[in-house]
C-alpha cells in the first residue's frame, strides 16, 4: 500500500467510527427540538446553517473533506427514499 492509500484507509476508518456518535448526537438533538414549534424549528435551522457556512469558510481543504463527510453520514441517518451519493462518487 502506498502512503496515500494507508492515509485515506485511515481516514474511512475514522469517519466510519463517528457513525455512532453521530448517531447519538443527532437522537439528542433531536430531543431538545421535541416541543418547539415547526416555526422555531425553521427559525433554529436556518441560524444552524449561518453560522455552519461562517466557519466552513474558514477550513482548509482537508477539513472541508472531513465537514463533507460527517454531513454525509448525517443525511444517511435521515428517513429519505433516495439514497445520496458519497461525495467522492461525485465529480465538484
Amino acid at each position: 500500500m502506498s502512503k496515500k492509500q494507508v492515509s485515506e484507509a485511515k481516514f474511512k476508518s475514522a469517519i466510519d467510527a463517528l457513525r455512532q456518535l453521530l448517531m447519538a448526537a443527532s437522537n439528542a438533538a433531536h430531543e431538545c427540538a421535541a416541543d418547539e414549534t415547526e416555526d422555531d424549528r425553521d427559525i433554529d435551522r436556518t441560524h444552524e446553517l449561518g453560522w455552519l457556512t461562517k466557519f466552513a469558510a474558514d477550513l482548509c481543504g482537508a477539513r472541508v473533506r472531513v465537514l463533507t463527510n460527517v454531513a454525509f453520514l448525517l443525511t444517511e441517518l435521515q428517513d429519505d427514499d433516495e439514497p445520496s451519493a458519497h461525495p467522492s462518487d461525485t465529480p465538484h
